[in-house]
């Protein structure tokens, strides 16, 4: 088993299962907090991220299936393939523009399944060898009708994306979405009241 990232929340792995590779996420130990009280969290955010998980698979988002569930501990398909942050700088406007349609796809789906993600950004889509986007760590995710946290995943893609790639992304949510509408003008809304400070980067 190989940790291939550290998280605040969780340490991922790289193992084998059934001559297969997998992808462990195993919520660590939080010292600071009393021991039942994490025993508690670890246990609830471990079961509630695999239901979400499944949830959004049927969504129509393209999302790697949950194998197994241990107790702090998800057992996921591993899908070869490069972070999206990673190689976004390295390809060219129209290639950007495909890809970010893709992730706005997947998030219509998802929020027409009232997931919200709650860190929507390129270093949680994955580029497959196929080149099929995948989504992936719903840690942060939460079941929700809230319009509000629903825009706050387009604000966080906002702020980390080139704005022409942010206009194409924005333009297929629309396209996806039946609650789009509502969506960017509470995103608007948040923008204008400084919940969050936006950074957009020019082209």
């Amino acid at each position: 088993m190989r940790r291939i990232s550290q998280g605040a929340e969780s340490d991922v792995y790289l193992d084998r299962l059934f001559n297969m590779e997998i992808v462990i996420k195993q919520r660590v130990v939080k010292k600071y907090r009393i021991l039942e009280l994490d025993t508690q969290l670890r246990y609830e955010r471990t079961r509630s991220e695999a239901k979400i998980m499944a949830i959004a698979s049927g969504s129509g988002a393209y999302v790697p299936r949950v194998f197994l569930i241990k107790r702090y501990s998800l057992f996921i398909e591993h899908i070869e393939g490069d972070m999206l942050s990673k190689i976004i700088s390295s390809m060219k406007a129209p290639e950007i523009n495909n890809i970010m349609e893709d992730a706005a796809f997947d998030l219509a789906a998802l929020h027409k399944s009232n997931i919200a993600h709650g860190d929507y950004t390129p270093a949680n889509l994955l580029l497959s060898k196929s080149k099929r986007l995948y989504v992936i760590d719903f840690g942060l995710s939460q079941q929700t009708n809230s319009i509000e946290e629903k825009a706050m995943d387009l604000l966080l893609m906002k702020r980390s994306v080139p704005l022409g790639a942010y206009l194409a992304f924005e333009d297929s949510y629309k396209k996806n979405c039946t609650m789009a509408v509502e969506v960017i003008k509470r995103l608007k809304h948040i923008e204008i009241r400084g919940r969050y400070q936006t950074r957009t980067l020019a082209i």
